[in-house]
């Protein structure tokens, strides 16, 4: 009975912990969807996160098989009362709307 509370008191240790992770202390983590349809249409998206403490990043992309899409990517830090960020998009006919703050 000794060996049985000590696994599941462990196990659940183990589970507090790894629940009690700030959002801001985990890696980078995304996803990518892919959505075809008739005729050879179709996309394929991409999102991309990573957070550390006193920064965090986004990327994304679309691209469409008819050959259309953009690449986009955020940045942000913060830290000793300042916050600093910047963002990019890039279409895949090579425009680039960009704005920056600091």
């Amino acid at each position: 009975m000794t060996k049985a509370y000590l696994t599941i008191t462990t196990a659940l240790a183990a589970f507090a912990a790894l629940s009690a992770a700030p959002a801001m202390a985990r890696g980078p983590h995304g996803h990518v969807l892919s959505i075809q349809g008739a005729n050879g249409r179709g996309l394929v998206q991409s999102r991309s996160v990573s957070r550390q403490p006193g920064s965090a990043s986004v990327s994304r992309s679309l691209q469409t098989n008819g050959g259309r899409g953009y690449q986009s990517s955020r940045n942000a830090s913060w830290g000793n009362g300042r916050y600093d960020s910047s963002r990019t998009v890039t279409a895949d006919d090579g425009r680039t709307p960009n704005k920056e703050k600091t």
